[in-house]
C-alpha cells in the first residue's frame, strides 16, 4: 500500500509538519509520486514518508491511498 499524489491546481503539493494547512511547510512533492505512509489517518490527511527516515503529511483532496 502507497498513497500517490494526484494532480493539483499549482503542479506539486506541499508536505506539512503536521494535518493542517497552517502547518509548518517541509518540502513539496509531485504529482504523481508514490510514498509509503502510516497506517494511522488522520481526517482529510495521509502521513506520508516523502524521504527517507523523514515523515510529513499530504493533503487527502490531492492525494489517494493504493491498497
Amino acid at each position: 500500500p502507497y498513497v500517490e499524489i494526484l494532480s493539483t491546481p499549482t503542479g506539486w503539493l506541499k508536505v506539512r509538519e503536521s494535518a493542517s494547512t497552517t502547518a509548518t511547510e517541509l518540502a513539496k512533492v509531485n504529482p504523481g509520486d508514490k510514498f509509503p505512509y502510516k497506517e494511522s489517518e488522520t481526517a482529510g490527511w495521509y502521513q506520508i514518508e516523502y524521504t527517507a527516515g523523514e515523515w510529513g503529511y499530504v493533503s487527502a483532496t490531492y492525494a489517494k491511498l493504493v491498497k
